[in-house]
């Protein structure tokens, strides 16, 4: 009679989840979650049916059931979504039934869950997520820049103003000619090293006739800078050539002088002139005896994708400096000095940023894919900075590897302190960086050199700082936070010292 009864019941049952399997497809068109409501409360309907039939039969067993049976119920959500009974267990003893009715009424919610859904970590967000973020970024950068062509267009004047373009370009044809001069001047180094190798000159007088060109690498581009007075641009970019030309000769020289040092002898085969030209020609300041990574082939894609980028970059920053920095520049002896700070903070800045990419991420990369170089490290992080002796090693790292090769590590051979090793080379930094903007706007001045002097003092404050507090990251934020401030303050004020002097005497 007792078999009977369940079978009566698990007809029951399974008429009443047949039921909820009717009312899920209708409740189907209102969405999943409606649908698992309704198959929820059919559920227990059904439960509650096969309680009350069970409790007709009166046993024990049976009352041991019922109170099972009419335990309350609750769900929840697991892992990604996942709808999961939670039964409550009675206060007597588990459940007995086996198979069991709740067993069924479990399958049958698994069955009618929701679909699986995938969920991430804010931590493991990358821009593939952001890349409608990305577009909104551009589209604001073609708009700030159509927006003055626009204007100029509706207002009947000329859409782009070229006067600096034309300024710019004077003297271009010189410049360039400055620049072969310098370039075949830098194989006096391969020249000389080539006679000391085959019995030619002594070593003496190789070492005597290198400094004497150096000396005249330097000497020679600032006396014609200063009798042609280019435009700053010209000045910039023939400046710079001329320092990275110097820092090449004298690591080639002096990497080939101390493998002869080393092995006592002079080596003909290290002086190779196809080495010579591809060290000019890559996008590295380091020298060095056993080669260099290669890529396996040159990307025309790629090319192309940087060459868009360069125009890009270059169209964005001739606009800043037209419309947003020139008008600054011509009233810089109207203009209070907070005043003059203030208006160009955001355009330093943002100009500082673009000639990194253009010079870091363009430039640099398309020298290296045509040349098969393979080193492509030419900047970390250093947006991420913390404090000044960070930026220094990250923003730069061609000329940071070379500092740190011939100057740092030749000090501290000659058993130098590491702290006055750092200083000098600190020292050499400035020097450079001062020379730089010297030939730019054709003034012998020392502001910049005095800045990144005093930014020694600053850089050894933070080493006093223990590095389990300055770790954390709250900490690390707010040192990046006054980095940043110093890119927005220190750009603005060299502007403001380095064109009251140019505007003045022109």
């Amino acid at each position: 009679m007792r078999r009977r009864q369940n079978s009566v019941a698990s007809t029951a049952v399974a008429g009443q989840v047949l039921t909820a399997d009717e009312h899920t497809t209708e409740a189907a068109g209102t969405g999943e979650f409606g649908a698992l409501l309704a198959v929820t409360s059919e559920t227990e309907a059904a439960s509650s049916a096969a309680a009350r039939h069970v409790k007709r039969g009166g046993t024990a067993h049976d009352t041991e059931t019922e109170q099972e049976l009419e335990t309350p119920r609750s769900f929840s959500f697991g892992s990604h979504g996942r709808f999961t009974p939670l039964w409550h267990r009675p206060s007597k003893g588990k459940y007995e039934l086996q198979p069991s009715l709740i067993q069924e009424v479990t399958t049958h919610l698994e069955n009618s869950r929701l679909p699986e859904k995938d969920f991430w970590d804010d931590n493991e967000v990358t821009t593939a997520v952001l890349w409608g973020f990305t577009n909104l970024l551009f589209l604001i950068i073609a708009v700030l820049a159509l927006r003055p062509l626009l204007l100029n267009y509706i207002r009947g004047k000329p859409p782009l103003d070229l006067e600096f373009l034309m300024w710019s370009l004077d003297g271009a044809v010189s410049t360039l000619l400055l620049y072969a001069a310098m370039v075949v001047g830098s194989f006096s180094v391969f020249v000389l090293h080539w006679l000391a190798a085959n019995g030619w000159i002594s070593v003496p007088l190789r070492e005597l006739l290198y400094r004497f060109a150096c000396g005249i690498h330097l000497l020679v581009p600032y006396k014609v800078f200063f009798q042609r007075s280019l435009s700053p641009v010209p000045a910039f970019f023939i400046g710079l050539q001329s320092l990275s030309l110097l820092l090449k000769n004298h690591s080639y020289y002096f990497g080939i002088r101390a493998v002869q040092l080393e092995r006592q002898s002079l080596c003909p085969e290290l002086v190779s002139l196809r080495r010579f030209l591809y060290f000019l020609v890559i996008p590295t300041l380091v020298y060095r005896i056993e080669g260099y990574p290669h890529s396996p082939r040159i990307r025309v894609d790629f090319l192309v994708r940087r060459t868009l980028q360069a125009l890009g970059c270059m169209f964005l920053i001739y606009e800043l400096v037209v419309y947003s920095m020139l008008p600054v520049f011509k009233q810089v002896n109207e203009l209070s000095n907070v005043e003059f700070i203030v208006e160009l903070m955001i355009p330093a800045v943002l100009l500082w940023t673009m000639l990194f990419t253009v010079t870091f991420e363009v430039i640099l990369n398309v020298f290296a894919e045509v040349t098969y170089f393979g080193d492509r490290r030419f900047y970390e992080d250093w947006w991420n900075s913390t404090n000044l002796s960070e930026f220094s090693r990250k923003w730069n790292r061609p000329v940071h590897d070379w500092l740190y090769l011939h100057v740092y590590r030749c000090l501290v051979k000659q058993r130098y302190p590491k702290a006055i090793a750092q200083m000098f080379v600190f020292l050499f930094s400035a020097i450079f960086h001062e020379m730089l903007l010297s030939i730019t706007f054709l003034r012998v001045r020392v502001w910049m050199f005095t800045l990144m002097m005093l930014q020694i003092p600053l850089i050894y404050m933070a080493k006093l700082i223990p590095a389990k507090t300055s770790n954390k990251p709250l900490m690390r934020r707010g040192a990046n936070l006054f980095f940043w401030f110093g890119m927005f303050f220190g750009p603005a004020l060299l502007f403001l010292l380095y064109s009251k002097d140019y505007y003045q005497g022109h």
